[in-house]
């Protein structure tokens, strides 16, 4: 059954990445290297406000709705999730007018693209909330058990209005070409949060009332509470990996190095997107596994699934580089040396398997957020100190080095707690860790 709806949900991811690399595409094909750093600094800019606003906290909701939906051991209510789905929301519509109010201040520092590009921009920030919510209305579907859904709200919806609001607003030339593609951007994150919100409520109209009592829901709620840091820091550090650099080079480097380090990054958020639709279908069954032989199965068969998709993927990126840069533009075939760094590192993530998911959906949030906070603070750290140099070689490799230490660091925390790892290929080297099993 789960290969069915990984074979659905990658096929639904297929599709949204394709969108994503459109949008790209469009970008760079219409607009010089300026205005295609200004598209790819304002999308960073909202995805990082936007996940501030989240605290990182996806995966959580992800886990609170598979509680809500469980058949036994129910811990939650749907108005339970309803109501703590409400204040990150809020919060992004906070962080959106604040910015809003204080952009001619930031223009005035460091943040001078912000103030010259703000008729663009301003329409980046708009989206935040939208992104905010619809993210959050698509983990809480994954772990409702509608991987398919949330797959559309996150991935398909967004990408595929704004290609097609790009396509149209480009030709018709309605607004210049920047602020034309900053519109179509706000409208596809509108739309989706809208189709989130409406999908959400649909699911969760058709699961049975609970019947614990308020003191009983308060209770599960806190406990729930208490595991958010070590969500938060994982959150925090997977969309850092995916939009910081890209950020940091806005403010630091030249409009050069911004537009071909993301578009070689483009790749590496495809790959990602690929992995974490396989995780996110299991995602249900690493929290409800009641036993080791379970727990087992499960990593097993999405580590196989990661495989069997993953590499072939990765492959053929470093094999193509240029071929598929020159999609883009031929100015970004010089840029084949950086997306082969980035591939390379994939590869790692791709041979961890599940680790990290699996770890998280069992109340392992804490462990893994600490080998996520010194990937973080090596992205971050580095990061700022290389955008100087004006190289996106060194921007890759510290980019490959944060996804290193990730994924081996999940490997070997996993390895301590349940006394196996996925992939079989890794178990002789790590034999010779002690076996500390929690089951």
């Amino acid at each position: 059954m789960n290969i069915r709806r990984v074979g659905i949900t990658t096929g639904i991811r297929v599709f949204g990445a394709t969108f994503a690399f459109l949008v790209s595409v469009i970008v760079t094909r219409t607009s010089d290297v300026g205005g295609s750093a200004i598209f790819f600094y304002g999308q960073a800019m909202s995805m990082l406000l936007a996940v501030l606003s989240r605290f990182g906290t996806d995966r959580a909701f992800a886990k609170l709705a598979a509680h809500v939906q469980a058949t036994s051991a129910r811990r939650f209510s749907t108005v339970t999730l309803r109501n703590a789905l409400m204040v990150p929301t809020v919060l992004a519509l906070a962080i959106t007018m604040l910015f809003v109010m204080s952009h001619e201040i930031l223009g005035n520092g460091r943040f001078w693209i912000v103030y010259y590009s703000w008729t663009c921009l301003r329409w980046f920030v708009f989206s935040v909330p939208c992104i905010a919510s619809y993210m959050l209305n698509g983990w809480a579907l994954f772990g409702l058990g509608r991987p398919a859904i949330g797959t559309l709200v996150m991935s398909v919806l967004p990408a595929g209005i704004t290609v097609l609001l790009q396509l149209v607003l480009t030709y018709e030339q309605i607004f210049d070409r920047c602020q034309a593609l900053a519109i179509s951007y706000f409208v596809g994150t509108l739309v989706s949060a809208m189709a989130g919100w409406i999908a959400l409520e649909i699911a969760l109209s058709k699961i049975p009332k609970f019947t614990a009592t308020h003191y009983e829901d308060a209770k599960n709620l806190k406990d729930w509470i208490r595991s958010l840091p070590g969500f938060a820091l994982i959150g925090l550090a997977n969309t850092v990996e995916q939009w910081y650099l890209t950020f940091i080079l806005g403010v630091f480097s030249t409009p050069d190095t911004v537009s071909k380090f993301t578009v070689c990054n483009r790749f590496v958020i495809a790959v990602q997107i690929l992995l974490s639709s396989i995780n996110n279908v299991y995602s249900p069954d690493y929290a409800n596994a009641n036993s080791n032989a379970r727990l087992v199965q499960v990593t097993k068969a999405a580590s196989a699934i990661s495989v069997v998709f993953g590499l072939p993927v990765i492959s053929g990126i470093l094999f193509f580089s240029t071929e598929l840069l020159s999609f883009f533009d031929d100015y970004y075939r010089s840029a084949s040396g950086v997306l082969m760094i980035l591939m390379t590192a994939q590869f790692a993530n791709v041979l961890s398997g599940p680790s990290a998911t699996a770890l998280v959906m069992r109340d392992g949030s804490a462990a893994v957020a600490r080998i996520f906070a010194v990937a973080t603070f090596w992205l971050v750290s580095l990061g700022a100190i290389m955008a100087h140099y004006n190289s996106t070689i060194l921007i890759a490799i510290v980019a490959g080095g944060s996804v290193l230490i990730q994924s081996i660091g999940a490997i070997i925390q996993f390895r301590w707690e349940y006394g196996f790892v996925a992939i079989p290929s890794w178990r002789l080297f790590f034999s010779h860790l002690p076996n500390t099993s929690k089951l």
